[in-house]
């Protein structure tokens, strides 16, 4: 009563003071005894989940417990007293046994009221209050009422006293929920190139509040490539309603619409699972992701995948651009590869059957080729076959054994070649399919070839061999076997002979063209400087056949000066583009046997009261054999100024360096004949023979015109060689005069008769018929008083000499031998002196131009 009637006074006093002057009266509820509880301001905000259960709302969090009598309460009722949704409003509470005592609770769903109790009484205040702003509000419906709810709280504590009621309100939102798909797993198989499939036939559509779709969409949205389709057909209203589809190429997206969202979630589950995947045979294989996804015209379901396999069906790829043949010139033309880097992927195969290469695109029969060759090692046991009427190479793997690398290795093999001479040049197109084990065959592919004709090269053939020719005789045929051939043109341009090694000034290449039904309107120019023989056809009209005759009659030839050796003589023709491989025949110049004198005359000197010393009329002469290497005979002659019966041509064979050579000289004609029996003799031996033939004159003054002396050798098939000179000079000697005598000693006594000397002196001089002076001396022994005289014949006069004992003798203008003869017959000895002893007297006389040699005659004097 005590604390009442304080508390009474108190608020009277209060209100006398607020009462006062200059204050306003603000009423002021005051806690009466009991639990209090007081609610934040505003309301919460509950928002359905999506699909999903909805996340229940803290009702107040900031709601507090006040208690005026008591720090406990015993029980708390939380009820939706408005808007509640029987059997959809939820009010939560969860004890998080830590901060809110021993309180637990239970709810009735049916009258949406949250009854909490405290056993005895004892959670504080605190502990409620913890409970209590922990309580939710939650609404189980897929489409909730969105009235709001209003949620009173009151508390009792343990005295009975029970609380004010305080309310929070909830707004309510309901979430449009986003339409489902499902379906189940797995992956569907496809062949690349096959009917379409189904890609999953168990799709389901839900939405937890509209019964109807307005749009789906069916996507390709891992592994698209160009040539995957999707397709969508409705085939029956009632399964399907009104939807249809629209497919983009490019982005590999199914649209689905349904007019006036009027297509049930049923129909869609049905359209969704109708839908196809398929794609073109060259679309590379791979696993295809496709997504399902429809709209309620407001959300838009999550995608669902499924996955489809695209194994794909067999597959070629060739390369770009064209493979390119060009043909052989005179030879099979060279195969070319038509594409070495075609690929071959095999689908769901890993071997192949068979394959068809065929000339699709002008194909020229019976000329064009396909070929393959199986390398044993790396094509499996690929065969062929090719039918060259069609254009078509079958090949073949028995069993289907073959692998798809064995297969490609195969076809990028494969060659193409054209048999004619000038093909066709249209470009060939070239298709390429493969078969699989199965019978599934892949797509036809093509490559293109270009065909280039090859303007063909000229040929020039003959026979072999060499033609043997003789140095300065008429010329010959070179080679009468050429053959001129051109597979493409009928005639030619021109043409080329040429002395192509072995060529010297002299040698000659001709054609004389003497028959125009032989040899057409060819006609030669030869060049003497590089012998190069050129023919030209003008207008290039003469046929192959023509210039054939024409090569055939070129001929050769060549001086007889000319070295020999071999002549190598090449041959081409031009047809006006092309010239063609020069072929060469030879021709061997052997020439004719060939002598060769050394420079400058030889001397013959005639003998003095002697034969003549024969000269060797050349030993430096050579002797070149031409095509021999012996010879048969020689002819040495005097051809320059002979004379007969006098010059004598002289051989020896010294049978050692000279084979079986052997001789004759016609002095009359002045010819000396050599002969080797069977031909036998060398040019060696020849050369030694001729290098020793000698020349003399035999006559006392021999005639001084200088001889030719002519060689002429000839070879054993009788070719004569050419005729080389030498000149021999004759110097004529002046020969001696002689003076014999008959020798012995002739007595005398001194003082006597002179006595003659020697009587029988002979005289003699080979060219002369007259002398001109004589000598007698007393050459030995000469004493003084020693007296030499003479009886004077004809003209001859005579001096002596009495200091030196010599007598002599002169005739002018000259006596003849037999006057001189007759004079020193008569010289006499004479002496007046007593002594006696040998006396050696001498003799000579003298032509004019020389002196004998002394001739000696004995005298003995006596006393």
């Amino acid at each position: 009563m005590n604390f009442l009637r304080k508390s009474t006074f108190m608020v009277a006093l209060a209100l006398i003071l607020l009462m006062g002057p200059g204050n306003y009266f603000t009423p002021t509820i005051f806690a009466a005894p009991g639990p209090a509880l007081t609610t934040t301001g505003g309301s919460a905000s509950f928002v359905e989940a999506d699909n999903t259960a909805s996340t229940p709302v803290v009702i107040d969090s900031g709601i507090t417990v006040t208690d005026g009598s008591s720090t406990t309460l015993e029980s708390a009722t939380v009820a939706i007293t408005s808007g509640l949704q029987s059997g959809e409003d939820v009010l939560g509470f969860t004890n998080d046994g830590t901060t809110m005592g021993n309180i637990d609770w239970s709810y009735n769903a049916a009258t949406g009221v949250l009854t909490l109790t405290s056993a005895g009484a004892t959670a504080t205040l605190a502990q409620w209050q913890s409970a209590l702003r922990s309580i939710t509000f939650t609404n189980t419906a897929f489409t909730p009422n969105t009235t709001t709810r209003t949620i009173s709280f009151t508390a009792i504590d343990g005295a009975g006293n029970t609380s004010n009621t305080v309310a929070r309100t909830v707004t309510v939102t309901a979430t449009d929920q986003t339409p489902i798909v499902t379906m189940t797993g797995g992956t569907t198989d496809y062949a690349a190139g096959t009917a379409a499939v189904i890609v999953n036939g168990t799709v389901t559509v839900s939405d937890n509040n509209d019964s109807t779709q307005s749009s789906g969409i069916v996507s390709v949205s891992s592994g698209f490539h160009s040539g995957d389709t999707l397709t969508f057909v409705n085939t029956n209203s009632t399964t399907f309603g009104n939807i249809v589809g629209s497919y983009n190429t490019a982005t590999g997206v199914l649209t689905l619409t349904s007019s006036g969202a009027a297509t049930s979630n049923a129909q869609w589950s049905n359209a969704l699972s109708a839908v196809m995947f398929s794609t073109a045979n060259g679309t590379p294989s791979g696993i295809r992701t496709i997504s399902f996804a429809v709209s309620d015209g407001t959300k838009t379901s999550d995608a669902k995948t499924s996955n489809v396999n695209v194994t794909g069906t067999l597959q070629l790829t060739v390369t770009s651009g064209s493979a390119s043949f060009v043909s052989g010139d005179n030879i099979a033309s060279t195969p070319v590869v038509i594409d070495s880097g075609i690929t071959v992927t095999g689908g769901s195969s890993t071997t192949l059957a068979s394959a068809t290469v065929a000339i699709t695109g002008n194909l020229h029969s019976g000329e064009d080729v396909l070929e393959f060759t199986n390398d044993r090692t790396t094509m499996g046991n690929i065969d062929s076959s090719y039918n060259a009427a069609t254009g078509v190479l079958t090949l073949t793997s028995a069993g289907a054994t073959a692998t798809l690398t064995q297969w490609q290795s195969a076809l990028r093999s494969i060659t193409f070649t054209n048999t004619a001479t000038t093909p066709n040049t249209t470009t060939r197109t070239i298709g390429f399919t493969v078969v699989d084990g199965a019978g599934n065959a892949s797509n036809t592919v093509a490559r293109t070839v270009t065909v280039t004709a090859t303007d063909q090269t000229p040929i020039v053939s003959m026979t072999n061999g060499t033609t043997d020719y003789t140095a300065g005789t008429a010329a010959v045929i070179i080679n009468e076997g050429v053959t001129v051939s051109d597979l493409d043109n009928s005639t030619q341009s021109s043409g080329t002979v040429s002395i192509a090694s072995g060529f010297h000034s002299g040698d000659t290449l001709t054609f004389v063209n003497t028959n125009s039904t032989t040899f057409g309107n060819i006609v030669g120019s030869y060049n003497t400087a590089t012998g190069v023989l050129t023919l030209t056809s003008s207008g290039a009209v003469a046929s192959n056949a023509q210039w054939s005759n024409a090569l055939s009659a070129v001929a050769f030839s060549t001086a007889n000066s000319t070295p020999n050796g071999m002549r190598t003589i090449s041959f081409a023709v031009n047809d006006g583009t092309k010239t063609s491989a020069t072929k060469t025949s030879k021709v061997n110049v052997v020439g004719l046997p060939s002598l060769t004198t050394t420079v400058g005359p030889t001397s013959f000197v005639s003998g003095d009261n002697i034969a003549s010393t024969p000269v060797v009329i050349d030993s430096g002469i050579t002797v070149t054999g031409g095509s021999s290497t012996t010879l048969a005979s020689a002819t040495v002659a005097i051809t320059g100024n002979l004379h007969s019966g006098e010059d004598v041509l002289e051989f020896t064979n010294d049978r050692t360096t000279m084979g079986n050579i052997d001789s004759s000289y016609n002095a009359a004609t002045g010819v000396l004949t050599l002969t080797s029996a069977g031909a036998t003799a060398t040019l060696a031996q020849w050369q030694s023979a001729l290098g020793s033939i000698t020349y003399t004159d035999s006559a006392i003054t021999p005639d001084t015109s200088t001889r030719t002396i002519s060689f002429t050798v000839v070879d054993g098939a009788g070719n004569t060689s050419n005729t080389a000179t030498k000149t021999v000079t004759v110097t004529a000697i002046d020969q001696t005069p002689i003076v014999t005598t008959t020798g012995g000693t002739t007595d005398y006594v001194a003082g006597t008769l002179g006595v003659a000397i020697d009587s029988g002196i002979r005289i003699s001089d080979r060219d002369h018929t007259t002398l001109v002076r004589a000598t007698v001396s007393v050459s030995s022994g000469f004493q003084n008083g020693d007296i030499l005289s003479f009886i004077a014949t004809g003209p001859i006069t005579g001096s002596y000499n009495t200091t030196n004992g010599v007598l002599t003798m002169t005739a002018q203008g000259g006596a003849t031998l037999a006057q001189w003869q007759s004079a020193l017959n008569s010289v006499s000895f004479y002496s007046s002196g007593s002594t006696g002893g040998l006396r050696t007297i001498s003799y000579t006389v003298n032509d004019g131009l020389k002196s004998s040699r002394r001739g000696y005659e004995f005298s003995s004097c006596h006393t």
